[in-house]
């Protein structure tokens, strides 16, 4: 990726060089494998240096932390991908990603059809946020900006809904907070 002769940011390569080991330690905490967690600090370095300075970042630390946690999810999910595509049919049974029996399938069914019922109950507000930060990818950040609203209010209506959407559920009130 070109940066088309923008500069990169330097606060953040900064930031990065500070905090190196640290958010290695963090990649690895979540990966369980040094070698992936340096793999993971490769990566944000790479993408730091391509990656032009259209906006400054004012949390820089709180900025990396959030690309260790995002580039060591992808590569979680990446590994599980490969490994449920990558083994012979004697090994299937093992699989944690197999396909649900048809009882948990049905199961599964009904608990969508009851989070879809209950967020068509909610105000339109309420079910935009909750689509755009729990179905969509975005933070509640960006979720304010588009709404043009406080980031109190979205995780204030955020959680609403998800109470809303629990109880809609049947899970008691004493589960809802683990």
């Amino acid at each position: 990726m070109k940066t088309h002769g923008t500069k990169n940011n330097p606060d953040l390569l900064k930031t990065f060089f500070e905090n190196r080991q640290a958010l290695i330690d963090r990649a690895h905490a979540i990966l369980g494998c040094r070698q992936q967690a340096d793999d993971v600090a490769q990566d944000i370095y790479l993408k730091l240096r391509e990656q032009p300075v259209d906006q400054p970042v004012a949390h820089t630390l709180g900025y990396l932390y959030r690309m260790v946690r995002n580039l060591s999810i992808d590569r979680l999910r990446r590994q599980q991908w490969e490994n449920c595509h990558s083994v012979g049919e004697e090994q299937a049974h093992v699989l944690l990603c197999s396909k649900p029996s048809p009882e948990a399938a049905v199961i599964h069914r009904a608990m969508l059809e009851q989070v879809h019922k209950a967020l068509l109950e909610l105000p339109e507000r309420t079910r935009r946020i909750f689509e755009m930060t729990q179905l969509q990818g975005h933070t509640q950040r960006e979720a304010a900006r588009q709404m043009e609203a406080s980031p109190t209010l979205i995780n204030f209506l955020l959680r609403d809904a998800l109470t809303h959407c629990r109880r809609r559920l049947g899970i008691p009130a004493a589960t809802r907070a683990q």
